[in-house]
């Protein structure tokens, strides 16, 4: 039995948990949904949002859980609780900075807005990835 992932196809909330999947060397399947698919595929799920993780007859519907239960089941969240707290840190700061790369590469539509929401991110910090 394979896990499969449901998200888009770009990286936003999707990619942490791929690339967990990846350092874990864990296959699953990548089921990536293209944008022209949303409205029919929304409705249909749990809270309405993706990522979604299954495996078996278990779904998972929201980012940062996925993120943390594949960090537990690989063993990749810390030998103790100092570093399990460390990378709930680390989760939740790749979630805020996701936050903000969604605001400006997805919704905002006006290419001046978009300009200025991208500011915050032009930290040397983020531009080295």
């Amino acid at each position: 039995m394979a896990y499969k992932l449901t998200y888009f196809d770009f990286a936003a909330r999707g990619e942490p948990a791929r690339l967990i999947f990846a350092a874990a060397n864990v296959k699953f399947v990548d089921n990536r949904v293209k944008m022209q698919d949303w409205p029919a595929l929304k409705p249909t799920l749990e809270w309405g949002q993706m990522p979604v993780l299954q495996f078996g007859d278990k779904t998972l519907t929201q980012s940062k859980a996925i993120y943390r239960y594949l960090g537990r089941k690989f063993k990749l969240s810390g030998a103790d609780e100092w570093e399990s707290a460390q990378c709930d840190e680390l989760v939740d700061a790749i979630s805020d900075l996701v936050d903000e790369f969604v605001k400006f590469a997805i919704k905002e539509q006006d290419p001046v807005k978009k300009e200025e929401l991208k500011r915050p991110l032009s930290h040397p910090l983020f531009l080295r990835f």
